[in-house]
Parts: structure tokens; sequence; C-alpha cells
């Protein structure tokens, strides 16, 4: 990762494209980017919004929810820069967690970073309406992740309306607000 190197945001129509490859560098970056100026936003002491510092806060604490353990993301300096995480007890690398975490951690992150860069002058992106369409998230997720996702999802983006393509009984009994359509 760099440190504020810009991160490309494809168009809305190639965000919906399921080939893509491997998010991996683009969500180390992003993240490395919002932890950066989340620091800045500490190091300036104004009494500002503290934007980037809600979005990591939130986007950490959805992690934590659908994992059932504390989350946090961390940008190492030394010897070089890089990011890591912090889940339970442990700190590791993004590439060794599990694939179903990963693959959450992914649409967040591609989610709030979006917002953060589509509203630049707004105080709270995350806060702002939108629709999220979300393919089958339960893939790789153990059973009590699939049940957890969605109130997650819903704290995070509590002003989206999440459109969600799933099989899994477990994702469809978790949804707290909204309507269940069955389509044949």
């Amino acid at each position: 990762v760099e440190p504020l190197k810009p991160i490309p945001i494809v168009s809305l129509s190639q965000s919906l494209d399921f080939d893509l490859a491997d998010q991996s560098s683009f969500i180390c970056q992003a993240m490395t980017n919002l932890k950066m100026e989340s620091a800045m936003e500490l190091l300036s002491h104004s009494e500002g919004p503290r934007r980037s510092i809600r979005i990591v806060e939130r986007l950490e604490a959805a992690i934590s929810i659908v994992s059932g353990k504390p989350f946090s993301f961390d940008v190492m300096s030394h010897p070089e820069l890089r990011i890591r995480v912090r889940w339970g007890g442990s700190r590791m690398a993004f590439g060794v967690l599990p694939d179903g975490l990963r693959s959450i951690i992914g649409w967040l992150v591609a989610c709030a970073s979006r917002m953060s860069v589509d509203f630049p002058d707004h105080d709270s992106p995350l806060d702002i309406p939108v629709i999220i369409l979300i393919d089958e998230p339960e893939s790789h997720l153990h059973p009590a992740w699939q049940q957890r996702l969605i109130p997650a999802a819903q704290k995070l983006l509590p002003n989206s309306q999440l459109i969600i393509a799933t099989h899994s009984p477990l994702v469809v009994s978790s949804v707290n607000s909204g309507w269940v359509h069955v389509l044949k």
C-alpha cells in the first residue's frame, strides 16, 4: 500500500460486474487511506466532523458484529507501510483471514470507500440514502455469520435500501426491518 494513493473507483455499471479479480489490494489500499485520513484528523486538533474516524469506527463495528469478535485495521509503518488486522486477540495479515470474512470486508469497505469518495463534502456519507445490490452474501459464511450479516449492514448504512438475492433461510430470517419477496 501507499499513503493516500488514490483508489480506482469504477463506474456504477462496472461495479455490478461479478467477475472482478481478487479485491484484496483494493481493500487494503482503501482502508489504509481511511486510516491515514483518520490519523490526520486526530493530528489536526480541530473540532471538525472527524468524518474518516467515524467511517472507520462504523466499518470496524460492523465487521465485529458479523464475526462475533473485536475487529480493527492497523496501519503499520515499519519496516514498510502495510495494513494488518486485529481480530479477536490476534494481529494478522489481511490475506490470512477466512474467505467469508474477507468477502464481507470487501463489500463493506467497497461501499464505504465509494460513498466517501462520491460525497467528499458530506459529514456522514454512510448516512446518505443509497440502493445497494448484494448477490448471495452468505457464500463461505458460517451460519452464525449469515444471521448477523444483514443487521450489521443495516447498522453501518442505516438509510440505505439493501436489495439482496439469497438462498439462505438464515439471511432471510435476519431481516429486522424490510420486506422479503420470494421470486420463482
